[in-house]
């Protein structure tokens, strides 16, 4: 009898101590949930920002190569020179 008494005692001191770890994985797991909310609304920002510039960047990007290439030269000259 005392045995299963025994054996009862360390069945419940396990489970007391599964319990404790479940519960700071669950508290990890709600830190986690509002980190990567945090991160899905940075990615949207940038996605949002990229959105607005791309066409312009695009734009400078297409007149610098038109003009490097009807330039013939890969080195973009200077407007200004040292007198």
């Amino acid at each position: 009898m005392e045995d299963k008494k025994e054996i009862n005692i360390q069945f419940l001191n396990l489970l007391n101590e599964i319990n404790k770890k479940l519960d700071r994985i669950e508290d990890r797991l709600i830190k986690l949930e509002s980190t990567q909310n945090k991160m899905d609304t940075h990615i949207d920002f940038i996605e949002d920002v990229y959105e607005n510039i791309k066409h312009p960047l695009n734009y400078v990007t297409n007149k610098v190569n038109n003009y490097l290439q009807y330039s013939g030269s890969n080195v973009l000259p200077l407007d200004h020179q040292d007198s």
